[in-house]
């Protein structure tokens, strides 16, 4: 099958399209021009609140954001959803540290630091336990120096690591086998029968997983990605409707996986398909060891953010790195369009309160060299390459700092 490019491109622009008007997530305390509904429309007091450069005075600007979500849904005789209730408990933490240095006519450095902590647990009628569906922990720290006169545009130098906190496991309501693949394998010819190691195409061992029993498929940390990276960044407009912020540069980004080798990832191309073993006949589930990988190439992000109306919170970030030299296959090599990693974020709040709000969140990512680093099946390709999760909750924030006022 042809990789079809124009596919891809349109539904990435599809999905920032869609998700403008519907993402964003409110935060209870930050600071803000106060817009009512007629100055929007009527767009008097939207000019005033334009910046053209970071407007903060020298100084340590701390943030502690803390955030709590709730959800629960009951079903009886409902179609297409399962007998009984189900829960999902939420935990935000954003934390961070920044520090202005204002040398006047010389320009501004600002250094931003900030750690991210999001996790979610939750409890449905078909699983006897409780999983964890959401665990990311992701820590940057950047300078930029805003040119002279122009400070809202410049260069920067960023460092970020992502990963997760606790083990991955699966859990199924129904008896299933577990086929562990070596990376490297073709999604669109895996093998059925345990091989010897000669056919990268065959799984390593074949597993009987016990309806409601867990099994670990990834250790805490894997993988754990780094990415040091150096570029221009623009922040060209803000106002309380509207933020834009934008960077572009040169990036490194390594893949670690640490541990004996133990950590996979799901990689379940044919969710219907069933194998016969020892068990008799039962649906399959795939994963694909980790490994280590490291790449240089080109990063872009975006971010629109604002506040309309003081009710209606919004954010859009996109984000786009394409490597054009590491240590991936041949295959990717030859078809550098597959080699492309992305995300999108969009999040939409409702604010009740000072610290209570209503949100709804939507993500796509796309992560060739977490899933696919060896290359994709000829027919895997568009069924396996975005991944898509969204999640509308209650939330009950706090801010313990004031995030426009210097310590």
């Amino acid at each position: 099958m042809k990789f079809n490019r124009k596919s891809l491109s349109l539904g990435f622009a599809a999905v920032c399209a869609a998700t403008l008007f519907t993402s964003g997530i409110a935060f209870a305390q930050d600071e803000s021009i106060d817009i009512d509904a007629e100055d929007v429309l009527q767009d008097n007091s939207i000019e005033k609140a334009v910046k053209t450069n970071d407007t903060r005075a020298a100084g340590w600007y701390p943030k502690l954001h803390v955030g709590g979500s709730a959800m629960m849904n009951y079903n009886k005789n409902y179609d297409g959803n399962d007998d009984g209730i189900a829960f999902t408990f939420g935990l935000v933490l954003n934390a961070g540290m920044d520090k202005v240095w204002d040398f006047g006519d010389s320009g501004k450095l600002i250094w931003e630091n900030k750690l991210d902590i999001e996790e979610q647990l939750s409890k449905s009628p078909t699983l006897d336990h409780w999983t964890i569906p959401k665990d990311s922990l992701e820590f940057q720290t950047m300078l930029k120096y805003g040119i002279p006169n122009l400070d809202w545009l410049g260069p920067y130098l960023r460092f970020s690591l992502n990963t997760h906190l606790f083990n991955s496991s699966k859990t199924f309501s129904e008896d299933m086998y577990i086929r562990y693949f070596e990376n490297g394998a073709d999604s669109d010819h895996k093998g059925t029968e345990v091989g010897d190691g000669t056919d990268a195409n065959a799984p390593t061992a074949v597993e009987f997983l016990k309806a409601q029993d867990q099994r670990k498929i990834a250790n805490p940390g894997n993988p754990l990605v780094l990415t040091e990276s150096v570029g221009v960044f623009m922040d060209p407009y803000q106002s309380t409707p509207v933020n834009v912020s934008f960077k572009v540069g040169i990036a490194g980004q390594h893949n670690v996986v640490s541990g004996d080798g133990d950590s996979y990832v799901s990689w379940d191309t044919d969710a219907d398909d069933k194998i016969s073993g020892d068990q008799g006949e039962l649906k399959v589930y795939d994963v694909i060891r980790l490994i280590d990988t490291n790449s240089v190439g080109l990063e872009a992000a975006l971010v629109l953010k604002g506040t309309l109306v003081e009710v209606f919170n919004w954010e859009v970030t996109g984000s786009f790195y394409f490597p054009f030299a590491g240590d991936y296959s041949q295959e990717f090599k030859d078809n550098a369009e597959e080699r492309i990693k992305a995300e999108v974020k969009a999040k939409f709040g409702v604010n009740i309160c000072s610290w209570a709000n209503f949100s709804y969140s939507l993500e796509a990512k796309r992560d060739p060299f977490n899933y696919f680093p060896k290359g994709f099946g000829e027919n895997a390709k568009e069924n396996d390459a975005w991944q898509f999760t969204s999640t509308l909750l209650f939330n009950v924030t706090y801010d313990f700092f004031d995030a426009g006022k210097a310590l």
